[in-house]
């Protein structure tokens, strides 16, 4: 499942979830074109792991039963 947020200094979030019990999933996503910087979070209780990128066009991600929020900035 997937839900695309913009706010209102252009800055996107795609927030990505599974929905499985058990196991994960390897999936590729393709943002289409470069971004400037490109930040996941993977949202727990109580905890935040963060991963910075820079000039990526795609993303190779781990699905679990965790959502994933990618913060998209052209700047």
């Amino acid at each position: 499942m997937t839900c695309l947020l913009q706010h209102s200094d252009v800055t996107l979030q795609l927030v990505i979830w599974g929905e499985r019990l058990k196991g994960e999933d390897q999936v590729p996503v393709s943002l289409g074109q470069s971004s400037r910087r490109a930040r996941s979070t993977i949202r727990r209780i109580g905890t935040d792991v963060q991963k910075t990128l820079s000039g990526v066009d795609s993303l190779d991600l781990t699905l679990s039963d965790h959502p994933l929020v990618i913060t998209l900035a052209s700047k």
